[in-house]
């Protein structure tokens, strides 16, 4: 593997890659060969988006400077990034264009464009401008975790990590990849640990942040940041009906996290342990060496905090339809 300063930008952005996580699990187990893995993985890797389309979507490479190195594996864990590239074309440079064609056919005609040549004259005018649209790249990085056998996406929302798992279908075969669930309603555990937080156990203890929600129809919500000073009036509007929507937790003080009601993990912090480690990696010998040491200590940490959460909330694979890859190539 060719070795360049892109490691250490890398290294920088470690602890934003992955601070917003969805883990899905499969029950196949996948090869541990890279060279194997990267064979299947370039066969879908990112293409220049054409000119008339709005974006396209691929495997892409890490760094800038070796374009053959769409997988980097550390710790059993073969991290990577699917990257959509879209074209931009804004609205109001679209509408301009409409505006001024109306108005020019208005002066011909002595009438008003009819709402069919509206829509025609539209497409057009999108045709023609999207060559000339400026692109912006949007990664989403992700790691398979060959060990425990589950996918780590780094996207807000489950639905967010859909195209990642759609692209590793196309490219590894189904595995039966199945987001996480709980055997328990998630709301009512987070509802029982705000009340008690005494509750929390395997190295949990409570944040500072919350977030309550009335009901799914109502979307009144009241957002806490010192958890301790307002936990009397929380508790009266627990007991009014409100839902945890969200909990922040501190595992081992080593991570702290803001656990959502769909079971994903949002703003992943590392506490000053992990930092102090993090630190150390600056030691050794090569920018490539302080990366995979800062993704061994990362992903090794993951595996132990999932591991206690796992048993704190009884989560289980999902028995849910397993998310299945688009029978056209996704564009």
């Amino acid at each position: 593997m060719r070795v360049n300063k892109d490691f250490f930008n890398l290294r920088k952005q470690i602890t934003m890659w992955f601070n917003n996580l969805v883990f899905f699990s499969y029950e196949t187990p996948l090869t541990t060969d890279l060279e194997d893995l990267s064979t299947q993985i370039a066969e879908y890797r990112l293409k220049p988006c054409p000119p008339h389309a709005k974006s396209t979507m691929g495997f892409d490479a890490l760094v800038s400077q070796d374009q053959d190195l769409l997988i980097h594996s550390i710790n059993k864990c073969h991290i990577g990034a699917l990257t959509q590239t879209q074209r931009l074309l804004p609205a109001s440079v679209l509408k301009a264009a409409l505006d001024e064609k109306k108005q020019a056919f208005e002066v011909e005609n002595q009438r008003a464009m009819p709402r069919s040549e509206v829509l025609q004259t539209k497409e057009t005018l999108e045709f023609d401008l999207l060559p000339k649209a400026f692109t912006v790249n949007k990664k989403r990085w992700f790691y398979v975790d060959t060990d425990k056998q589950w996918v780590v996406v780094n996207v807000a929302q489950p639905t967010q990590a859909s195209d990642v798992i759609s692209f590793l279908i196309k490219a590894l075969g189904s595995h039966g990849f199945v987001p996480m669930e709980l055997n328990n309603a998630l709301p009512e555990l987070m509802k029982q640990w705000l009340i008690n937080p005494e509750l929390l156990s395997f190295g949990f203890t409570l944040g500072a942040q919350c977030q309550l929600v009335r009901s799914e129809d109502d979307k009144t919500t009241y957002n806490c940041k010192d958890i301790e000073t307002h936990h009397e009036h929380l508790c009266d509007l627990l007991e009014q009906g409100f839902q945890v929507k969200s909990l922040e937790l501190i595992w081992e003080e080593k991570m702290s996290f803001s656990l959502m009601d769909n079971c994903t993990f949002k703003r992943v912090k590392c506490l000053d342990i992990i930092n102090e480690s993090l630190k150390d990696n600056s030691n050794l010998e090569s920018q490539l060496a302080q990366f995979d040491g800062d993704m061994a200590l990362l992903t090794g940490e993951l595996r132990l905090l999932m591991t206690d959460f796992s048993s704190l909330v009884d989560l289980v694979p999902s028995e849910k339809a397993e998310v299945k890859a688009p029978e056209d190539e996704i564009a």
